[in-house]
């Protein structure tokens, strides 16, 4: 809604806009606009680009209340909670993601929570002593931040996927060692 409406955007195109928003899933925000407009062919100035931000930050604010937790969610982190330290991090900036975790009552569940870049934050927890970092993510980004900072990656998009972690984590043969990463 933001890109039509800042850029004048046709809205027959919203399938574009959508897929370009899905491929760069987990990359900040600003990289995701940079690929749109270019997609789309539009030449945006850094105005746009900002007014562009405050809408969609205003857009995205207003909806995360609607956004459901998955079914399994805090059964699934209570139980690997036992076995795993579990940390939060995304692309968000850290003050809105805070804010989500504490919204969703999903903060109890991890040790720390940090936004902005996740690559950093897994290369951080590494610098702290944790030999295999495992990154769960939704989108491209995710599995290429889980490269840079050597860390595991397993992509998953739905209530079924993370049942499938879940289930592969609690096994009581599970070897973090032998995970191999899902594919960016």
């Amino acid at each position: 809604r933001a890109t039509i409406e800042e850029f004048k955007v046709d809205p027959s195109k919203r399938p574009i806009i959508t897929e370009t928003q899905f491929t760069f899933g987990g990359a900040p925000k600003f990289v995701q606009i940079a690929e749109t407009v270019r997609v789309l062919g539009i030449a945006a100035t850094q105005e746009q680009i900002q007014s562009w931000a405050r809408r969609y930050t205003g857009y995205n604010d207003a909806n995360t209340p609607n956004c459901p937790v998955f079914p399994v969610v805090r059964e699934m982190l209570t139980d690997l909670g036992q076995k795993f330290d579990l940390f939060l991090t995304s692309g968000l900036p850290d003050a809105g993601l805070q804010e989500d975790a504490k919204h969703r009552k999903l903060a109890t569940y991890f040790l720390e929570i940090r936004g902005d870049d996740k690559a950093a934050f897994c290369k951080d927890l590494k610098k702290r002593g944790y030999r295999e970092v495992i990154m769960v993510g939704d989108g491209k980004y995710d599995g290429l931040a889980a490269k840079e900072a050597n860390a595991k990656f397993i992509f998953t998009q739905s209530n079924a996927d993370l049942t499938r972690v879940w289930a592969l984590l609690k096994r009581p043969d599970f070897d973090v060692a032998k995970l191999k990463s899902d594919p960016v």
